[in-house]
């Protein structure tokens, strides 16, 4: 800050007591009035600090006659600091426009100390305004707020969004836990995915169908909505063991034989989870219809309570019922359109992915021998999948099922179920 000329004599920070002080080993030059001058070497920056904006005033000060400054004084001035013409130019301007000489002369950047992106606020009321059905997970809600994911991301972590998330983790009996193990063991080496070629094209794409269980039924009553006799659609009520034998024998298999690699011969397992419509594994009826076209396909249970050793639950669904909330349907023929096309439009390296979280969950439930409490790893599949390094299967430590199969004592089981996979091969 500058007083006036007295204060130009005095020694302080940010002032210069004389040429001397200003000009010494430098480079010499020549002002306006042939006068040699020798100007110090200052290290150029993007935007001058608050005391070289004094210094460079109080030279530009010292250049002037009554106020006026000497032919080219902003050229040397902008030299000496390393700066541009129009920064010494308005350097000046702003010294001149303070005309009240009990005030001291302010020539500090007006500009914020940090400059950055506006923060963007959140309505509270405008949250509240969307629907329950639009507020399932982050994407569908970003969608409805008109804002990005990873804005919503940061204010969840703030605290500002507060999540209701269930875990579902339902308490596993000793038993569970053997099962959970067992199917670890057995499915480490089985799973089905997406299949790609050396140069990244999908061959198969995981996806064998999605087929909705209901019927078409006249209307008996007309109404606002439609007239008697219109065809509606109808959930298929109830969905018994008959019911479920037929989808199996009429669309799935048919699918799988259709759609399933020619180079992979080995046995297929459609997993089912425990609920009592579905077929029973031994059922003639399904075994017939399996084994057409010398296919060899069985059914398989997953182990009781074990949604994380599935991957329909682990990502198949989740994905589908995002996808679909954004479309909010309001009745069945919406519901089955906005399900079919999110089903559709999930990629193959998308499911790649959820295979690879399920082969992660079972090496989780080795390690805690069984149970579900863990927090699954993260691996970084985006991040290695643009790297080209994402692994076809994840290695799970030898030594890790070998100490599962000798404290739950299933070596021989293990063996057993070996050589069945290596003759199904075959």
């Amino acid at each position: 800050m500058i007083a006036g000329d007295e204060e130009l004599a005095s020694d302080g920070e940010g002032i210069i007591a004389s040429d001397e002080d200003l000009f010494s080993d430098g480079e010499e030059m020549v002002d306006s009035d042939g006068e040699m001058l020798s100007y110090p070497i200052l290290q150029e920056t993007r935007e001058l600090k608050n005391e070289e904006r004094v210094a460079v005033y109080q030279f530009l000060l010292r250049k002037s006659v009554n106020g006026k400054l000497k032919r080219g004084s902003y050229k040397i001035a902008a030299r000496i600091f390393k700066t541009s013409y129009w920064t010494v130019q308005r350097i000046w301007q702003r010294a001149k426009e303070n005309q009240d000489p009990n005030m001291p002369i302010d020539v500090s950047s007006r500009k914020p100390i940090r400059v950055r992106r506006k923060r963007i606020q959140i309505d509270p009321d405008k949250v509240l305004g969307v629907p329950l059905r639009k507020r399932t997970n982050i994407r569908v809600f970003a969608a409805a707020m008109g804002l990005s994911k990873s804005t919503l991301h940061l204010r969840v972590k703030e605290g500002k969004l507060k999540p209701h998330t269930s875990s579902m983790r339902p308490r596993l009996t000793d038993e569970g836990k053997q099962k959970r193990l067992r199917y670890c063991i057995k499915m480490l080496d089985t799973i089905a995915r997406p299949r790609f070629d050396s140069f990244g094209n999908v061959l198969f794409d995981g996806k064998i169908g999605i087929w909705p269980r209901v019927r078409l039924v006249p209307a008996v009553r007309s109404s606002k909505n439609r007239k008697a006799g219109t065809l509606e659609t109808k959930p298929i009520d109830p969905v018994d063991r008959k019911v479920s034998l037929e989808f199996l024998t009429q669309k799935v298999l048919p699918a799988i034989r259709a759609k399933w690699p020619t180079s992979n011969t080995r046995t297929i397992y459609i997993q089912q989870d425990n609920a009592k419509p579905h077929v029973l594994k031994d059922d003639p009826v399904f075994k017939q219809a399996a084994a057409i076209d010398g296919f060899d396909i069985r059914l398989k249970t997953q182990p009781p309570n074990s949604p994380d050793l599935n991957t329909l639950d682990l990502g198949y669904f989740n994905g589908i019922q995002g996808i679909q909330h954004i479309a909010a349907p309001s009745n069945i023929d919406e519901l089955i359109a906005a399900v079919t096309d999110a089903y559709n439009s999930m990629s193959a390296h998308t499911l790649n992915k959820v295979f690879l979280t399920h082969q992660l969950c079972m090496e989780e439930v080795l390690k805690r021998r069984g149970d579900n409490n863990y927090e699954l790893t993260h691996i970084g599949k985006d991040r290695l999948e643009r790297q080209g390094n994402l692994p076809l299967c994840i290695q799970v430590d030898k030594g890790l099922v070998h100490d599962v199969l000798v404290e739950r004592n299933m070596m021989p089981e293990f063996w057993s179920t070996l050589e069945q996979s290596v003759e199904g091969s075959q």
